[in-house]
Parts: C-alpha cells; sequence; structure tokens
C-alpha cells in the first residue's frame, strides 16, 4: 500500500471556494495520472486560526495495479490516448 499526500495553504486572500476548486483540481489531475490505483482510504486534516493562514493536509491510500481495466488503460496510454477515454471505451464494449 502507497500513500499520496496534498498539502496546500489557504492565503487569506483567497477566497474558500476558489481554495477548494485548486484542491480538487491538483487531487483530480493526479488521479488522472494514475488510473490504475485502487483508492483504500482517505483521510484529511485542516488548522490555522483566524491570524493564521489555513493548511489543509489531504492522504490518498492506495494499491498500485489493482485497477479492474489496468490493461486497457495501458494500451490506452500506450496508444497516446487519455487512460480514461480506453476505459471508457472497454466499458462501453462489455456493456454490450
Amino acid at each position: 500500500m502507497r500513500m499520496k499526500l496534498f498539502i496546500k495553504d489557504k492565503s487569506a486572500f483567497v477566497g474558500w471556494i476558489r481554495f477548494q476548486h485548486q484542491l480538487e483540481d491538483e487531487i483530480n489531475a493526479w488521479l488522472a495520472d494514475n488510473p490504475i490505483i485502487r483508492i483504500v482510504h482517505v483521510t484529511q486534516s485542516s488548522n490555522g486560526g483566524s491570524f493564521d493562514t489555513s493548511k489543509v493536509w489531504i492522504s490518498v491510500w492506495y494499491e498500485e495495479g489493482t485497477y479492474p481495466f489496468g490493461a486497457v488503460a495501458e494500451a490506452a496510454r500506450a496508444a497516446g490516448l487519455p487512460a480514461s477515454q480506453g476505459v471508457t471505451k472497454s466499458v462501453q464494449a462489455t456493456d454490450r
């Protein structure tokens, strides 16, 4: 099992909605780059106060090579396609 840690400081000059979108974008980009994983556990913690910037930690605990369509994702990546396209096409083909 492995763990990816995301740590982000929220500046007093950045609103919470914008901060949330930035953090989501960072996590989603990492997930898109790592399609052949199985998420096992996610934790979140934060600190800060009225006179201190807020800091958010998110840990994603995962296993590599356990994604059910991993071979399809790898083939899509090798063909220069986003891995998620290969997985989507595989699921659609098997659903018929």
